[in-house]
């Protein structure tokens, strides 16, 4: 199944923090990372389970940031 995962991104300062945050995404195995340091959010998109998304919001944690996820929806047919 596909998922989107929006979370909430807390002390980003520059486009250093950005490029670290979707790399560190990336990496844990998202299909998409764009993350907005203007608004303070995320969208990831990664196959997976629904719970998969706790990775992604520990992910951005182990980095120093506070992250909080405000959604998860699914998309079957979407992408």
């Amino acid at each position: 199944m596909k998922y989107t995962l929006r979370v909430k991104i807390d002390n980003m300062h520059c486009a250093s923090c950005v490029n670290r945050i979707e790399n560190i995404l990336r990496r844990l195995g998202a299909d998409e990372a764009d993350v907005n340091i203007s608004r303070g959010f995320g969208l990831v998109k990664y196959r997976g389970e629904e719970d998969d998304a706790e990775v992604y919001v520990e992910g951005i944690e182990s980095l120093g940031y506070a992250a909080k996820k405000l959604s998860v929806s699914s998309e079957e047919d979407a992408w």
